[in-house]
């Protein structure tokens, strides 16, 4: 690697761990502030991470999250590839469906995941659903 190369990891690495600082800074400012009803303190928020993370059920949902992830992941590959090709490749599903895909763009896409749960439920199809549809 090269010096310049080098010196640009280490300037950006020293740029993140100020900004990084600089918000923990302003996070206990304002923890003191507007006190403990508003507000958790970095400390607090810390050991509470600390002990969801090394809890037993912690690596459980990680890997429920992961699972519906790489589903979603793979669905939103295969199917907006397919659609994408199909509407290249046919001109007049192309125009016709167009107008409606890119409505679908203003539609805050959270306000439909109540939907969503009524359609599939509260297990793993509903987060396979959305997470495929946010895609």
């Amino acid at each position: 690697m090269t010096a310049p190369m080098t010196a640009l990891r280490w300037s950006g690495l020293k740029n993140a761990s100020v900004l990084i600082g600089a918000l923990l800074v302003i996070w206990q400012i304002l923890y003191w502030w507007v006190g403990d009803v508003a507000l958790a303190s970095p400390l607090a928020t810390l050991r509470y991470t600390e002990k969801l993370v090394t809890g037993e059920t912690f690596g459980m949902h990680a890997y429920d999250t992961l699972r519906a992830f790489t589903i979603a992941f793979a669905l939103s590959v295969v199917i907006g590839l397919a659609v994408g090709f199909w509407l290249g490749f046919a001109k007049l599903a192309g125009d016709v469906l167009e107008p409606m895909v890119v409505a679908l763009y203003a539609i805050p896409k959270l306000t439909l995941y109540p939907i969503l749960l009524l359609a599939f439920g509260l297990g793993l199809s509903a987060k396979v659903a959305f997470g495929s549809f946010m895609a």
